[in-house]
């Protein structure tokens, strides 16, 4: 069933909020009339698209209680529970695999009070998600797309779930009000005692943090900075209270800060009893997982390291290649690739001209799980950008690494402290970690020697990329990638604005100028967003005839 058509003679010329949600985590925001709303439904190949079920008075005054007038139905987020026998929404539908939202119709306007107390009501009584309780909340536009699941599964069509969609009256459904609410949202079980004393103080952990996307993430985030520092769940209610920009208040903003603040682990120092921190095994009976490949001959699995080069000796332009092969799972000029998603910490050129080169080299760039970081870029803040990340993301680029260093020096001693913090925020998400790095001198002849800044930038690698530029070509680089646990190699590329083409894998002087045919059939059906299988051409996995 169509939904706005469905419910159409409950709004007429009404307006109402609709959001757009890019790859990015960045809204906008839109008011339309209910009747139009589904037009946006254009966009859900690139968006995710939210609606809001409650008339706005002003279309320029935005989503905001304040600018509500009443409504005649409100909507619940199911999530996985199960949809009640009795007093169910009328009208629901999947919005992400196996959770639903719904739409409960009454025969009276409602205020938005009473949307906030009798859906908190219900929401206790049937499990549903207490977050959708507001009368302003988003919810997922039947018919669109979820992209924040692997493979971008749909949104369902809305359906009715009773023998007809025949409005409940309100009189019977305000029973179930949550009688409690009115105290929530003027009262907090909490000492008002401003935070003293801290170090940092809250505006600075707040300036550490600002609010970026996801606000979900952000929360978490936030509250994890909040008491990594020794703040208490009070001291962090009080503080977030005051704070615009907060995604929750009243109750719900208390629950979703304990429930962050439960699932957040700060270590602790070793207790004096704990002295004995090693276990000692004969040979025999060592277990070790074989090292593996996120691409093969060029980057370890799981590996943190760097990739070197002399200014313009196309860093970027390699990276971002390799990232569209992982993004895809194609081949990256015949070295087998295991497919994840790909994060990218770019601080250099603007997000306008990285996706233009990524479009570029990838005509299928857009559709596949690379994600731009927006934040404050500063590998200081290494443990919040770790958890902000999507699950699918196994690989993640900083791009370049002295403006993404932070704080210090990356010449002093200090930087080892520094690497190590990286490595242990990556290891438990076994996430690949590329610096780009410059180097200290510009000849084609580079050394890990080379790398600008400390000796431990040197020692800490388990993938390195160094790449030369070749004397007397404007576009030929030589590769020297080496491992911890893979035996060296070597390869020679062109590179082009639309990616780069391979030159014979096993390089040497004599031979550079030497093509290789197979090598670089394979690159011009990626530029094409092609796969070539024993000579035939597949597109995501079909063969085409050609």
């Amino acid at each position: 069933m169509d939904l706005f058509k469905s419910l159409e003679h409950l709004y007429g010329e009404e307006i109402i909020a609709v959001s757009l949600k890019d790859i990015n985590g960045k809204f906008t925001n839109h008011t339309v009339k209910w009747k139009e709303a589904s037009q946006y439904l254009k966009y859900k190949d690139t968006h995710d698209v939210y609606f809001s079920l409650t008339p706005l008075k002003d279309p320029n005054g935005g989503r905001k209680l304040s600018n509500t007038s009443g409504a005649w139905c409100f909507g619940v987020d199911i999530d996985d529970a199960s949809i009640p026998s009795e007093w169910y929404p009328q009208i629901v539908w999947e919005s992400s695999p196996n959770k639903y939202q719904g739409v409960y119709i009454v025969d009276h306007e409602m205020s938005t009070d009473e949307i906030f107390k009798v859906c908190k009501g219900l929401s206790k009584k049937f499990g549903y998600d207490p977050g959708s309780v507001d009368a302003v909340h988003l919810f997922r536009m039947p018919g669109s797309v979820n992209h924040k699941y692997p493979g971008n599964p749909p949104v369902g069509e809305a359906t009715e779930v009773g023998d007809s969609i025949a409005p409940y009256r309100l009189r019977d459904l305000k029973k179930y009000e949550d009688k409690s609410v009115e105290e929530v949202k003027t009262e907090f079980d909490y000492e008002e005692v401003e935070p003293k004393d801290k170090n940092p103080t809250p505006k600075e952990v707040l300036d550490q943090t600002p609010i970026v996307g996801d606000r979900s993430a952000w929360h978490f985030n936030i509250v994890a900075k909040f008491k990594k520092y020794g703040y208490t769940q009070n001291e962090i209610l009080w503080v977030l209270n005051r704070t615009k920009g907060t995604k929750f208040t009243g109750e719900r903003l208390k629950e979703d800060i304990a429930k962050c603040y439960a699932r957040v682990v700060i270590k602790s120092e070793p207790k004096e009893e704990d002295t004995n921190i090693f276990s000692i095994l004969p040979i025999g009976e060592v277990t070790a997982e074989e090292p593996k490949w996120l691409v093969e001959g060029v980057w370890g699995e799981g590996n943190v390291g760097l990739m070197v080069a002399a200014p313009k000796s196309f860093k970027s332009t390699f990276a971002y290649d390799l990232a569209l092969s992982v993004a895809s799972g194609r081949n990256f000029y015949g070295h087998k690739v295991k497919q994840c998603g790909v994060a990218i910490l770019q601080l250099e050129n603007s997000d306008y001209y990285t996706k233009l080169l990524l479009e570029r080299m990838a005509p299928d760039a857009n559709e596949l799980p690379i994600y731009l970081v927006k934040g404050s870029g500063s590998l200081d803040n290494i443990e919040d950008l770790v958890n902000a990340l999507p699950e699918d993301v196994k690989f993640l680029i900083v791009d370049p690494l002295y403006f993404a260093w932070g704080h210090g020096s990356i010449q002093d001693e200090e930087s080892r402290t520094k690497l190590r913090r990286i490595s242990d925020a990556v290891k438990p998400r076994e996430i690949a970690t590329m610096l780009i790095h410059h180097t200290r001198k510009s000849n084609e002849d580079l050394r890990q020697g080379d790398i600008y800044g400390s000796q431990f930038l040197a020692s800490w690698y388990e993938s390195l990329i160094i790449i030369n530029r070749i004397k007397g070509s404007d576009n030929t680089v030589k590769i020297n990638a080496d491992f911890r646990m893979f035996t060296p190699r070597s390869y020679a590329y062109t590179v082009n604005s639309s990616g780069m083409n391979v030159l014979n894998e096993h390089y040497s002087n004599d031979n550079i100028t030497q093509y290789d045919k197979e090598a670089g059939q394979q690159a011009a059906a990626r530029v094409l967003g092609l796969e070539l299988i024993d000579n035939e051409l597949y597109f995501k996995g079909k063969k085409l005839h050609v």
